[in-house]
């Protein structure tokens, strides 16, 4: 195996790159699929469309897909965090002990994307529940239930 910098394997390495590489995808997809998905309701509710819409469950699931903006943005607070604890400990000898060691962020981070996405599944759940069919003679318009 080649030998990188400071003596570490090019392995080592360049499965550090990759790691990195997949947690920022799944940082960028959590926060951006709970965007798309709210816009997208938001667009569904503007257009003529024939069905009727629990306004009730339409606000909860925008909630969640807001919450799961919400938890994703703190997610990428805690990446950096987690990063930054790393140099502390690797370049700049500080101790790996207590609440501030890196694992700490790791763990913190994994669990917000998790929520994130789950807050997604969960919005989407409630969103598709929010339609219902109109009867065949009912008129073209949108009727929102649940308005008060």
């Amino acid at each position: 195996m080649r030998q990188g910098r400071g003596g570490s394997s090019w392995h080592a390495e360049e499965t550090f790159r990759g790691l990195l590489q997949i947690s920022l995808e799944g940082l960028r997809f959590s926060v951006l699929v709970n965007g798309s998905a709210a816009v997208a309701l938001l667009a569904f509710l503007g257009k003529d469309n024939r069905a009727q819409i629990a306004l009730n469950s339409v606000q909860w699931s925008i909630g969640f897909f807001i919450a799961g903006i919400a938890l994703g943005g703190i997610a990428y607070v805690t990446a950096y965090i987690t990063q930054l604890r790393l140099y502390g400990e690797s370049a700049l000898g500080e101790s790996q002990s207590g609440f501030w060691r890196h694992n700490t962020f790791i763990y913190t981070t994994i669990g917000l994307v998790l929520a994130s996405v789950l807050a997604f599944a969960i919005g989407a759940f409630v969103g598709a529940t929010a339609l219902q069919p109109l009867p065949p003679n009912h008129s073209s318009k949108p009727t929102l239930r649940g308005a008060a």
